[in-house]
């Protein structure tokens, strides 16, 4: 029996379940607040590591966690003070916690080449199969879990409109993986159903990070092969107007959301507006509360709450009795929410990222890179966001913060543990 106990512990000791617990996050992300479950095991796991003294919050490669998450989280805690409804954004705040000690389980748990690896290669074939899945939804009207196909491809996510957004993000680890694992005639196959799907979503939040995206991987992958640049560029382009020809022709939503893009260069304020789906008077009314409040804001997920205040007289939301929930723009929900203070902690975690970015090894970039271009997509400050401190977001900030940290401090190979 005891020998018997003692094979058990040792096979568990090298299943990787750590490894499976964080890519079960994504795994569960259609599934509305679902992936806040195994959020919260890792959550607890990373306490009962620190109690026993196996993880460190302010040692070794969580330090760096700690300090990016700090950065954020202090200025939402600075916000409560002044906050419109103070309860509903301290539970926003306390809540928010979870995200940390989960991203300390991150930092954790990938530590080596081999579960880095790993889990890319689990998160390549979970996206691969979103994007087979939603192409099925645009073959036959369904996808495999019956979803209809609506006015938008949204595959597997049902009813909420962000598979695009997410598989936008998220696609680098999925060019990672196929660039680095599959062979050369194989890898266009998964950029082009990614591309497609990105394409058919509508999402034009997910059209500009896929731009991103495209611009980061081609710029280097161009340099490195100057003879072929002109071909490759060409290609590129014949993928990108084939996806948006087919999904003009075939998504009568799509191509309401193209003819409506187009009139941003009309030089027309109102048709401008139009373009921007109505937003400049959510982004004038952000203004106005970062103005007023320029300390520390109206408090975390408070937009909703102190719009009526600040908006015009004739806001387009006010005359038809609704209220906007967040700004849609990151840097200007920031500086509304948690103001001077919260944009100057998101500058300082800029300058954190890229302080570690410059201090690691050729090794360890290539390690962190596809995450690192998920990153430079998800911020990308010229487009429209979801709501920065949503649960939603905040489980895909955290997880791509947690696995960066974790990466570009990672050895080249080995299982070594620098806590």
């Amino acid at each position: 029996m005891p020998h018997s106990d003692s094979l058990f512990r040792s096979r568990l000791r090298h299943w990787p379940w750590p490894v499976l617990l964080v890519w079960s996050v994504l795994l569960l992300l259609p599934f509305g607040r679902s992936a806040e479950l195994p959020g919260a095991l890792m959550a607890v796991a990373a306490m009962v590591l620190w109690r026993q003294g196996r993880l460190s919050p302010v040692a070794g490669r969580c330090r760096a966690f700690t300090i990016a998450f700090l950065l954020i989280w202090v200025p939402m805690l600075l916000s409560l003070p002044d906050a419109v409804t103070p309860a509903e954004a301290g539970r926003v705040t306390l809540l928010y916690l979870r995200f940390y000690f989960a991203g300390l389980f991150i930092v954790w748990a990938i530590d080596s080449r081999g579960k880095r690896n790993l889990l890319l290669r689990l998160t390549g074939l979970l996206l691969l199969f979103w994007a087979a899945d939603a192409l099925l939804q645009f073959s036959i009207g369904r996808d495999l879990f019956g979803y209809p196909a609506g006015t938008r491809l949204n595959g597997l996510f049902g009813r909420h409109l962000r598979l695009g957004i997410v598989l936008a993000i998220l696609s680098p680890l999925l060019f990672g993986w196929s660039l680095e694992r599959l062979p050369r005639w194989i890898v266009p196959i998964p950029f082009i159903a990614a591309l497609f799907v990105v394409v058919a979503s509508g999402s034009r939040a997910s059209w500009i990070m896929f731009t991103v995206i495209l611009v980061a991987y081609g710029v280097p992958f161009l340099r490195a092969r100057r003879g072929q640049a002109l071909v490759v560029a060409v290609v590129i382009l014949f993928l990108l107007a084939t996806a948006a020809t087919l999904s003009y022709r075939l998504f009568p939503t799509i191509a309401s959301r193209i003819d409506t893009t187009l009139l941003l260069f009309s030089g027309d304020e109102a048709k401008v507006d139009q373009a921007l789906a109505y937003r400049l008077p959510i982004w004038r009314t952000a203004v106005s509360m970062l103005e007023d409040n320029p300390v520390n804001g109206v408090g975390v997920r408070d937009f909703r709450n102190a719009y009526d205040h600040y908006a015009g007289p004739d806001d387009f939301y006010l005359k038809q009795g609704r209220r906007p929930t967040h700004p849609h723009q990151y840097l200007l929900e920031i500086g509304a929410e948690a103001g001077s203070i919260g944009l100057l902690g998101l500058l300082l975690l800029y300058g954190l990222l890229l302080r570690q970015w410059r201090a690691a090894s050729p090794p360890q970039r290539r390690l962190a890179w596809p995450v690192a271009v998920a990153m430079l997509a998800m911020w990308f400050p010229f487009n429209t966001h979801l709501a920065f401190y949503s649960s939603f977001m905040g489980q895909l900030v955290w997880w791509l913060t947690a696995l960066y940290l974790a990466l570009i401090s990672t050895g080249g190979s080995g299982d070594e543990r620098t806590r």
